[in-house]
């Protein structure tokens, strides 16, 4: 996720009006949700694991935007 947390922001910012700064918080809680639950991927997957990461991380912001909380 560290690797990806610089385009995202951009990317979440450009698409939903969602600040880097919240998105950031965001990438790094999800981050170590991950780490505390020990969720690895195959680097074959990589690709797949970036756009479904994305789309998540896009849906929360869409939700906070939208309602205040990232809870739908």
């Amino acid at each position: 996720m560290a690797r990806l947390e610089g385009d995202l922001l951009g990317n979440v910012y450009r698409w939903t009006g969602h600040f880097p700064e919240r998105t950031r918080i965001l990438v790094q809680h999800l981050a170590r949700r991950a780490a505390a639950l020990d969720l690895a991927y195959p680097e074959a997957d990589e690709a797949a694991v970036t756009v479904a990461l994305t789309t998540l991380v896009t849906a929360l912001a869409m939700n906070y935007v939208h309602s205040g909380t990232y809870l739908a």
